[in-house]
């Protein structure tokens, strides 16, 4: 009777082990943030017989390895994809366009939604240059001309 009582012990202490996994993920978003905009503002002049142009940048800080693009929309007072400066007192125009390097705006390839800036974040801020400038262009009247740009980025 002991033999049996052991051999069924035995056959109670030996069970099948059961096994499943535990899935853990952790998802890093990408991001970016726009700063170091600046103002662009012209030195004042009675006419503008020849393009005038101002060079200058903003800064964009993405993740790391966050590949982005940044585009700059045509401003408040644009005509279709023509910006343009409003003297608000008049309502009067100028135009201007926006390039990314000098060689650009002598071969007139202005910053629009097919030519943008293209970058890997590195979780530092990355300088894009710009230049704005003023083409030749007859003065519809005196005053202060104003237009606000808007810097997009896509992740």
């Amino acid at each position: 009777m002991k033999r049996l009582t052991l051999a069924l012990l035995a056959a109670v202490g030996f069970t099948t082990a059961q096994a499943n996994t535990i899935p853990v993920s952790y998802t890093i978003q990408g991001s970016c943030s726009v700063s170091s905009t600046p103002t662009v503002t012209f030195t004042p002049s009675a006419s503008i017989p020849s393009a005038v142009s101002l060079s200058n940048s903003f800064s964009v800080t993405c993740s790391n390895n966050q590949a982005y693009s940044v585009t700059l929309d045509n401003g408040l007072n644009h005509n279709g994809t023509t910006r343009r400066m409003q003297n608000g007192a008049s309502g009067n125009f100028i135009t201007y366009e926006v390039f990314r390097n000098p060689g650009e705006a002598s071969g007139n390839l202005p910053v629009d939604n097919t030519r943008n800036w293209t970058a890997t974040g590195n979780g530092s801020a990355q300088s894009n240059n710009f230049i704005v400038q003023v083409p030749a262009q007859s003065v519809p009247g005196v005053g202060t001309y104003t237009d606000t740009l808007t810097v997009v980025v896509t992740l």
